[in-house]
This record gives structure tokens, C-alpha cells and sequence, in this order.
């Protein structure tokens, strides 16, 4: 039965808020004298390395956007063609032959930028509880959709917005947890009683999704400004974790611009699993290519500052790489958060304590083949 909406709480200024989950509060502060990189991007667009200037276009690190249009218009119209033919299919080339200069240019530009994903606004709204909800589970609803939001920004997205470029996807995705906040508030302006229920949920959000958190975390303190609610203070930037080792790689600058975007382009691909195996990928791949690239730029100049994984990764993200009493910090957070596994340990572990370690996995495995399964059945009408 629906209750009757009160208005005994105080009116509550969302202003303040909205400035927390702005890209320039959530992506770690990032300064540097020399940008380098845009003059190398600009002069890979006047480069004949076509994969190069494709690049140069995905990451659109530019200090003017209209760059990569502007150059591609200015070179021949051979030099257009052979780059045309070189980023398409073999049944592609009699239809891209008839276009214009404009067309093709324009056909290289869409087919080297990042796909334009849709924007999608948040599906979850409160429900009047009654005092029956399960603050786990409410948790775990909200995390969830915060989770599918993540993973709608491309990958080359952060990148842009961890060095201070606007990055629509970055932007939609701090907008819909802006807009949490404002649900959230709303639903507990108007139903006060909820307010203990909620202050579990909080507790269950602390090491889970910490823009979540954060929005929950700044609603219960709008509305109860004055409450102790002995609440954990997050000063991390929320994207720290990924925006961090991008940046260090763009300001040591110890590598050519062309080998940081093939680096790049590897983590994209493993960005897009999203998965603990490609998390771990990420972040034992980064490590190296640093230690490789301290090692190497070290010969030419010793006055370099060496950078080192811990220097390079944030503390909180840092113990999933540990590989210590056999990657302890990574299993204990694969318990409490399971999602598709980094298999080694478990195989270790499965070797040293028998089927018992596995079982966690193979519940896994059945769940992901079952729903495979039930994805390729044919629909009956």
C-alpha cells in the first residue's frame, strides 16, 4: 500500500552536489608545462603511417578538434585514396571509389573515431519499503546499475578525460550519478522513515561502486546534515584507479606517442571484458611497459625519475597485482565480489587444497553456460 508522502523534512540544496561528481573533481588533477603529445598528434596526421593517423584520430588528442578534419582535407587525393582502401573491406572499394575528396575524408574520419554509443538514463528508482526491503539487496540493484553505466564509456573516453579533454561518455556517466543523488534525496525528503533502511544500504555500498557510494553517502548527509553517521571520507578521485597510471604514462613521456597508443590499444581491448583476468592484465601490462620503458629511456638520461609500479598505480588498486601468499589480496576480493576469474591462483589453490577451491568457479561456469545456453535457444512464437 502506498504511504502517504510527508513533508516534515527540510528543503535540501542539491547545488553543492552536483560540483562532486563534475570530471575535473572525479579524475585526479593533471598538470603538466609541455603537452607534448598534441604536437606529435599533429604531426602523425601529416605522417604516411596510416595506422598512426588512425590512432591519432581514436584518442582525438588535440588542443583544436577540427584538426584531423582539417589535415586529411589538405593531403592528395592519392595519398586519400590508398588510406581509404587501406581501412576498408575489398567488397567496400567500387562504392568508396565514386565518393568525392569530402565524402572520403569524411568516410576515414568515422571509420578511425570511437563508435557513438547510446546515451542511457538510470532505470533504478527507490520503492516504498514498508520496512521489508533487504538493504543488501537494495545495495546491490544500485551497484549494479552504476556498474552498466561504467561500462558504457569507452575506453578512450578516460583517456581523454584523465588528460583534461572533454569525454561526453565520462560526462553522462557523472550526470547519471548526479542523478541518483537527486532520486535518492528526493525519495528520502519524502519518505524520512526510510532513513535507517538507507543508512544500512550505505554500509553494504562502502566496497562496492564508490560513485554509488558517494551519492548515497552525500544524500544521507543532506538530509540529516547535522546526524553522526560515522560514515568513511573518500578523498580518491572516483576514476583514480584507471585515470592515474594513464596520466603518469603521458608525463613521463619515455615513450614516442605512437607506442603509448599501441600500448593503449591493447588495455582497450582487455577494458572492454571487464573482467578481473583483464583487470589484472591491465595492471601487470602497464607495470611492465613502465619498467620497460624506465630501463630504456634511463640509458639515454640518467636524470629521468625511474617510475615504479607503486608510484604508477593507486595504493587501493595496487594489492591486486601483489602475487604474495599466492595473490591473497586479489582472492579475498574475489570472494566478496565475484565476476569472471584471473585464473592462476585459483589453479594454484585448487592444487593445493583439493575441489573445494574450485567450487566457487564452477558454480561461475555453470551460471555462464547456462545463460549462453538460454541465450541460443531458438524463441518459440
Amino acid at each position: 500500500m502506498m504511504q502517504i508522502p510527508t513533508g516534515s523534512a527540510p528543503p535540501v540544496d542539491m547545488g553543492s552536489f552536483l560540483f562532486v561528481f563534475r570530471p575535473n573533481v572525479a579524475i585526479p588533477q593533471f598538470c603538466v608545462a609541455y603537452r607534448w603529445w598534441e604536437d606529435e598528434a599533429i604531426n602523425m596526421l601529416w605522417a604516411y603511417d596510416f595506422n598512426d593517423i588512425s590512432q591519432a584520430i581514436r584518442f582525438g588528442l588535440f588542443h583544436d578538434e577540427s584538426s584531423p578534419r582539417s589535415s586529411l582535407l589538405s593531403r592528395n587525393m592519392q595519398f586519400i585514396n590508398e588510406f581509404l582502401l587501406a581501412a576498408s573491406k575489398p567488397y567496400e572499394h567500387c562504392r568508396l571509389s565514386e565518393l568525392s575528396h569530402p565524402q572520403k575524408v569524411e568516410e576515414i574520419l568515422l571509420r578511425s573515431s570511437i563508435p557513438q554509443r547510446p546515451l542511457l538514463t538510470r532505470n533504478w528508482i527507490p520503492t516504498i519499503s514498508g520496512g521489508s526491503s533487504d538493504p543488501r539487496t537494495i545495495a546491490l540493484e544500485i551497484e549494479a546499475e552504476s556498474y552498466f553505466h561504467f561500462q558504457q564509456i569507452a575506453f578512450e573516453d578516460i583517456v581523454r578525460s584523465a588528460l583534461g579533454y572533454k569525454a561526453v561518455s565520462v560526462e553522462w556517466f557523472l550526470q547519471q550519478h548526479t542523478s541518483l543523488y537527486g532520486i535518492l534525496v528526493n525519495h528520502l525528503h519524502m519518505y524520512p522513515e526510510e532513513l535507517l533502511l538507507y543508512l544500512e544500504v550505505e554500509k553494504h555500498l562502502r566496497d562496492r561502486s564508490p560513485f554509488a557510494h558517494q551519492a548515497l553517502a552525500k544524500c544521507i548527509m543532506a538530509i540529516q546534515p547535522d546526524g553522526k553517521h560515522n560514515m568513511p571520507s573518500r578523498n580518491t578521485p572516483g576514476f583514480a584507479f584507471i585515470a592515474a597510471p594513464i596520466q603518469q604514462l603521458f608525463k613521463n613521456h619515455s615513450s614516442s606517442l605512437s607506442t603509448i597508443f599501441k600500448v593503449l590499444s591493447v588495455l582497450a581491448e582487455l577494458y572492454e571484458a571487464r573482467n578481473y583476468y583483464s583487470i589484472m592484465a591491465i595492471l601487470d601490462g602497464l607495470c611492465k611497459y613502465i619498467a620497460v620503458g624506465s630501463n630504456t629511456f634511463r640509458a639515454f638520461d640518467a636524470s629521468r625519475t625511474v617510475v615504479t609500479p607503486t608510484s604508477l598505480i593507486p595504493p587501493k588498486v595496487l594489492p591486486l597485482i601483489d602475487p604474495s601468499h599466492n595473490f591473497a589480496s586479489y582472492r579475498k576480493r574475489y570472494d566478496q565480489h565475484p565476476g569472471i576469474p584471473f585464473l592462476q591462483p585459483h589453479i594454484r589453490e585448487f592444487r593445493q587444497c583439493g575441489k573445494s577451491a574450485q567450487q566457487p568457479l564452477l558454480r561461475l561456469f555453470q551460471a555462464i553456460t547456462s545463460s549462453q545456453r538460454e541465450d541460443n535457444d531458438p524463441v518459440s512464437c
